[in-house]
């Protein structure tokens, strides 16, 4: 993961990188910052640890977003995804705090829905496709 990261980082000077969950590969790497979940540490202790990374997380419920201590959040899914396991999507529901992003199911289709719920923005992979016309909408 190392290699790879310092890879992207020399084909991106000057780009803002975020690592997903490995605080320690992010500094080694030049990495901006690293998006955090349940499962790995929380961003107070690598706030500590590391405190000039941007510290992301991935809530999955409101009172989640509210209480992690990242830079940012992305709460997820908004809306249905396709998983190989069961997903229940949030709905459109109201930004529960600041700096948080909608993720999960966003496309051209369902981006205005979002429109002045509080959000700092989307997130989301499955939606490059339709880039330019989510473009237009939000």
């Amino acid at each position: 993961m190392l290699a790879y990261a310092v890879q992207l980082r020399e084909k991106l000077p000057g780009k803002t990188l975020i690592l997903s969950e490995r605080a320690d590969i992010a500094i080694c790497a030049g990495f901006e910052g690293v998006h955090l979940n349940a499962e790995t540490l929380p961003p107070h202790a690598v706030k500590e640890s590391f405190p000039g990374l941007i510290t992301g997380y991935s809530a999955h419920s409101p009172d989640e977003c509210a209480i992690t201590g990242a830079d940012y959040v992305t709460l997820s899914p908004i809306f249905s995804v396709r998983k190989g396991y069961n997903v229940s999507p949030l709905g459109v529901i109201p930004a529960p705090a600041s700096g948080v992003y909608a993720l999960g199911g966003v496309n051209a289709d369902t981006v205005s829905l979002l429109k002045g719920m509080g959000y700092e923005g989307v997130a989301g992979v499955t939606m490059l496709p339709e880039i330019e016309r989510i473009r237009r909408i939000i």
